[in-house]
């Protein structure tokens, strides 16, 4: 119980000597040099089953899934993260926007997707948003991906030397059958056929998380 409470307090920005970060410093005052080299912060925004400090316990999971203000401030999570990597989301068309330039460095450090120490990140955000029954946002957080890939060959070079593609693409549950089909073409960046899955909302979007009147 008291794991699940510190996250909890971190979630309602209430500051604890059991949890090192708040909510919204991360969220709405960190630049993208701090959320680079900061280490363990994005344990408390996806919490991990993993994780001893802040385990994801299976009522803690029930919480996330079904309390409308804590699955808003995962989308402003996943926004804030998004937005890290160069992107933001179309919230009319549910498909990510590059917003800024993603090759880039801040106190001469590289921050974002060119820099390989955001994969396993990637992943564990991927995965989360599935675990918590927002599998159309780690959708839309795949395809950021994918569009990355697309518009930079050299970043595609770097993904496929760290071979992690094929984790990212696990968490989709929509692309096990087509797996390999799918990392064949994010390979040669052929992936116009299948984005189309993302051209028309998704009736099953929690619009309760985009809306913090709930």
């Amino acid at each position: 119980m008291a794991l699940q409470g510190n996250v909890l307090r971190f979630y309602a920005n209430i500051p604890t000597k059991d949890v090192p970060y708040l909510f919204d410093d991360i969220v709405k005052k960190w630049d993208d040099y701090k959320l680079q080299v900061r280490e363990n912060y994005i344990n408390w925004l996806f919490p991990s089953a993993k994780d001893a400090n802040s385990k994801l316990t299976a009522r803690l999971l029930y919480k996330f899934r079904t309390n409308s203000n804590i699955r808003y401030k995962v989308v402003q999570a996943t926004l804030r993260m998004m937005l890290f990597y160069g992107y933001s989301i179309n919230v009319k068309k549910m498909v990510p926007i590059k917003v800024k330039d993603i090759k880039r460095q801040e106190n001469n450090t590289i921050v974002g997707f060119y820099n390989t120490a955001n994969y396993p990140r990637i992943t564990h955000i991927l995965e989360f948003l599935v675990i918590c029954n927002m599998p159309e946002l780690s959708a839309i957080f795949f395809l950021m991906i994918c569009m990355a890939i697309k518009e930079h060959p050299d970043l595609q070079k770097i993904i496929n030397d760290e071979n992690i593609i094929s984790k990212w693409v696990k968490t989709q549950k929509y692309l096990i059958d087509d797996r390999y089909k799918v990392e064949e073409s994010l390979g040669g960046m052929v992936l116009e056929d299948w984005e189309k899955t993302f051209e028309e909302p998704a009736e099953e979007v929690n619009k309760d998380a985009w809306s913090e009147e709930n």
